[in-house]
């Protein structure tokens, strides 16, 4: 076994739910092998998910004994070959059993600050270096942790507010000293050539002495849903749109017309317009 770590798994469990409401703990230390089998990422990907419904509907299951099967624990082992996934898949079967089991009081707001952003991470299909969150942000130790530190291990000057587990307001000091700026992108895979072209309004104006700055944005329409009780930001928004980014009370987008199309200098390939489209233009 090349890598193996223990995956602590807890899931609050409810012995019997008629005769007492007496809620303990279970912790399984599950060693698992980064060499488990060839998986495509597409096959793996609809695999964990499916994997991981199952285990969910089998909640239940577990509020009634003690002992989890081989089968179950098999399914855990192949959720989580990686620590990131992991973590993900363990966080939303807390969140999933807490809820089941009503083990969240929904009268209360608790706030936390996320701060100490890693600037940079490993890209899970080439593992190059790249940015893990906001490519703009100052890096915390500025050009010497630049220089000197495993790009990795470098902080950035990111935050977060989190109220009962939902992003409300995100925000970062800004990288303002183009030299720091230019080091950055560097390390990201990105000449200065590239900085110049992308990103030209920002690097000349810091040219010129931009001072020390940073903000954040608030999500109104997020707090807005935790004050009205929802779990879902949709039920917030006037015209919200679905999973496929579809607006359906405006039927947007819509096709249109080859006409349309000519005025803004825009060709589509390998794409036949609609008859009534095709018909207007």
């Amino acid at each position: 076994m090349s890598f193996e770590w223990e995956f602590r798994l807890q899931l609050w469990l409810m012995q019997s739910r008629l005769l007492t409401p007496f809620v303990w703990l279970l912790s399984l230390r599950v060693p698992v092998a980064k060499d488990f089998g060839p998986f495509d990422d597409k096959k793996r990907n609809s695999e964990d998910t499916r994997m991981l419904q199952e285990l969910l509907d089998t909640a239940d299951d577990f509020s009634t004994c003690d002992v989890i099967s081989k089968t179950d624990m098999a399914r855990v082992r192949k959720l989580c070959d990686e620590a990131e996934k992991a973590a993900k898949m363990g966080g939303d079967i807390r969140v999933k059993l807490g809820r089941d089991l009503e083990l969240i009081d929904k009268g209360v707001f608790k706030f936390c600050w996320i701060v100490d952003f890693p600037m940079y991470e490993k890209d899970p299909e080439t593992g190059a270096t790249a940015f893990s969150h906001n490519p703009f942000s100052m890096p915390q130790g500025g050009m010497d942790a630049l220089l000197n530190k495993n790009p990795l291990d470098i902080l950035a000057y990111q935050y977060d507010v989190v109220c009962n587990g939902t992003e409300l307001s995100s925000g970062a000091l800004r990288n303002h000293l183009p030299e720091i700026m230019y080091k950055a992108f560097e390390i990201a895979g990105y000449g200065p050539e590239v900085v110049e072209e992308k990103f030209s309004c920002l690097l000349n104006a810091f040219k010129y002495g931009a001072p020390p700055h940073g903000g954040i944005a608030p999500g109104v329409d997020r707090m807005v849903m935790l004050l009205a009780g929802e779990d879902n930001i949709r039920e917030v928004i006037a015209f919200p749109m679905n999973q496929k980014a579809q607006d359906l009370m405006m039927n947007a987008p819509s096709d249109v017309t080859e006409k349309q199309l000519r005025e803004l200098h825009i060709k589509i390939r390998g794409h036949e317009l609609p008859p009534v489209a095709a018909t207007i233009a």
